[in-house]
């Protein structure tokens, strides 16, 4: 198995069963194997100084699961690419914390939840997604917060129905 790149940033946001933002989690991850790829920094704004001191893979991974705790849990992100990357890593790298198997069997890919709510087939950019729902986009595009807390701006708008289908008319 090859690992194409490393998980640099983790981010995530808990929300109270009305899709309000209660806190906020954020952890860059010191890679393994070398300096980043340019395209990485140019696309996240995120330097190998800022990943200096931070913890590894396993220590970040077992960081993040005492952040999210014991209580049932839903991971939402606007797409599969988060879940993929954390089960390449932690096959690589051989991390054995049971935080990936929960994962894995409690993942939406909103990105494909919210293309459903609009009935169409085509995937839609996160961006595009805060766009059209006339939202701000808050933080840096593609780091792991900036895009939790921009999916959970859709997942709230999402789970009130007669405020979705009013904000998001022009596009359906």
């Amino acid at each position: 198995m090859k690992l194409s790149s490393e998980l640099i940033e983790i981010g995530a946001v808990r929300m109270d069963e009305q899709f309000n933002v209660i806190d906020s989690y954020q952890s860059y991850v010191s890679t393994d194997y070398g300096p980043m790829d340019e395209h990485i920094i140019e696309l996240t704004g995120i330097t190998d100084d800022k990943l200096i001191g931070a913890p590894g893979f396993s220590k970040a991974m077992d960081h993040f699961t005492a952040w999210i705790g014991t209580e049932q849990t839903r991971f939402y992100s606007w797409s599969l690419s988060d879940l993929r990357q954390f089960q390449n890593e932690a096959k690589f790298k051989d991390y054995k914390g049971k935080i990936i198997r929960r994962m894995e069997n409690n993942w939406c890919d909103f990105q494909e939840e919210y293309s459903n709510l609009l009935g169409i087939e085509k995937k839609i950019r996160l961006k595009q997604a805060v766009a059209a729902a006339d939202y701000e986009f808050t933080g840096a595009a593609h780091t792991a917060l900036a895009d939790a807390v921009n999916t959970a701006e859709i997942l709230r708008l999402s789970k009130n129905p007669p405020e979705f289908e009013r904000i998001m008319k022009p596009v359906l």
